[in-house]
C-alpha cells in the first residue's frame, strides 16, 4: 500500500519540482485524497509511477496520470517477463516444438503428412514425425544444453543462433 508518508514525500517533490506553492493544510487534504486513491498499490510501484508521471508531464500530475504511469510500468514489465530463462521451453518442449514446427512446414506443401497433426499417440507421432523428417528428426539423447546465464531473446525464439 502507498503510505501517506511517502505519497507526502513524492506530492512534496512533486510541487518542489512544478513550482506549486503547497500550504500545510492542501498538502495534508491532497494527500488524503491520493491515499485513497493509491491504497492498492505498493509503495515501490507508485514511487516509479510518481517518477515516470513527473518525466511525462509538463504540469502538476492528476492522480489520473500517476494512474496511466502505473499501468504503462506494469504492462512493460509483463512484457519484458516473457524472455526471461524461467519462460524458455524446457528441452523436451523445445525438442516437440521443432518437430511440430517442421511437420507443419511439411503438411503445407504436402496433404499427406498431417496424418501426424491427427494421431493421438506420441509412439505413433514419433515414427511419422521420423518417416517424414529422416535425419533432421531430433532423438531425446541430441538435445542441446540448456544455455545459462544471460541469453539473447532471438536465440530464446530460435531466430539467432
Amino acid at each position: 500500500m502507498a503510505t501517506r508518508e511517502r505519497i507526502v514525500t513524492e506530492l512534496t517533490s512533486m510541487a518542489v519540482l512544478y513550482q506549486q506553492a503547497l500550504t500545510v493544510e492542501a498538502l495534508k487534504v491532497l494527500s488524503e485524497l491520493w491515499e485513497e486513491q493509491f491504497n492498492l498499490t505498493p509503495d515501490a510501484d507508485f514511487v516509479a509511477a510518481c517518477k515516470l508521471a513527473r518525466a511525462k508531464e509538463r504540469f502538476f500530475p492528476a492522480p489520473a496520470a500517476v494512474f496511466q504511469a502505473l499501468e504503462e510500468l506494469r504492462s512493460s514489465r509483463a512484457q519484458s517477463t516473457l524472455a526471461l530463462p524461467e519462460h524458455a521451453r524446457g528441452p523436451e518442449e523445445e525438442r516437440r516444438f521443432s518437430i511440430n514446427a517442421a511437420m507443419a512446414r511439411i503438411a503445407f506443401r504436402d496433404e499427406r503428412a498431417k496424418e501426424y497433426f491427427t494421431c493421438r499417440e506420441e509412439a505413433k507421432k514419433g515414427e511419422i514425425a521420423r518417416k517424414w523428417l529422416g535425419e533432421n528428426y531430433r532423438e531425446r539423447d541430441e538435445e542441446r544444453p540448456r544455455q545459462r546465464g544471460p541469453v539473447h531473446v532471438g536465440e530464446l525464439c530460435g531466430v539467432r543462433q
